[in-house]
């Protein structure tokens, strides 16, 4: 057992647990609480895994 005497902790704004650089970008955030804020009134839509690909036209191979 190894025993410390202090214990120092760092805030950030950075929800990125390895602070991905993606997301200090003002706008990326602003995009982020905008659909936080329109969930719980419905305004927003969820999407399948097979909806996403019909829309980004990907095809899965066959077996």
């Amino acid at each position: 057992m190894v025993k410390t005497e202090s214990l120092e902790l760092e805030n950030t704004a950075n929800p990125s647990p390895s602070n991905d650089p993606w997301f200090n970008a003002p706008d990326n955030m602003a995009s982020i609480e905008g659909g936080i804020e329109e969930s719980p009134n419905g305004d927003v839509k969820t999407y399948t895994i097979n909806e996403i690909r019909e829309l980004l036209d990907i095809r899965m191979p066959k077996n």
